[in-house]
């Protein structure tokens, strides 16, 4: 992403967010307290994390395609082996395993809950093929856009008699939401 991009982007989170907040501290109900007064001030707290495609840490291949999944052949195993994944042997699936391109082999449910999370084999890192769709979709898709998460924390302090060591917060409650820019 270049320079301007990114300074187009915090600008205009920043005016987002400057309009965010005014709204929300206008639209919000006075607190009152007991006697139908104003009451103290609540503590509003903001936080913004914001995230764009291309600067996700990347958690390691994506999952393997339904299609590489389904095409991974049958075997039978020896009774020496044992599954990589769950540690047992093939005597409980009547020897059969299956074999990945890497010839590494496995029980038929471990690797395929595997596949559909790594998208690589548990030893070697053999990369399965992937759904082009997510992989798109991972690395951009082409176009810009940006996840922005902001959470509002709302505080209302106890009155001075009310206090307690244990609890320094009468009220509180927070809401995320989630934006996506384009």
């Amino acid at each position: 992403m270049s320079s301007s991009s990114e300074q187009d982007f915090d600008q205009s989170i920043r005016d987002f967010i400057t309009s965010f907040v005014r709204t929300a501290v206008a639209a919000a109900p006075q607190s009152q307290d007991h006697d139908g007064e104003e009451a103290e001030a609540e503590a509003i707290v903001f936080t913004v994390y914001a995230t764009h495609p291309g600067s996700l840490v990347k958690d390691g291949p994506l999952p393997a395609s339904k299609a590489a999944i389904e095409a991974i052949p049958t075997v039978t195993a020896t009774e020496e082996e044992d599954c990589a994944i769950c540690l047992t042997d093939y005597s409980g699936v009547a020897g059969e395993a299956k074999e990945l391109p890497c010839r590494h082999r496995y029980h038929s449910d471990c690797i395929m809950k595997w596949l559909g999370i790594h998208g690589s084999c548990p030893v070697c890192r053999y990369e399965m093929p992937v759904d082009e769709e997510e992989k798109r979709r991972r690395d951009g898709g082409g176009g810009e856009w940006w996840r922005v998460m902001i959470t509002v924390e709302r505080r209302t302090p106890l009155s001075e008699s009310g206090r307690n060591s244990s609890d320094s917060v009468e009220g509180s409650g927070s809401s995320t939401d989630y934006m996506d820019i384009d």
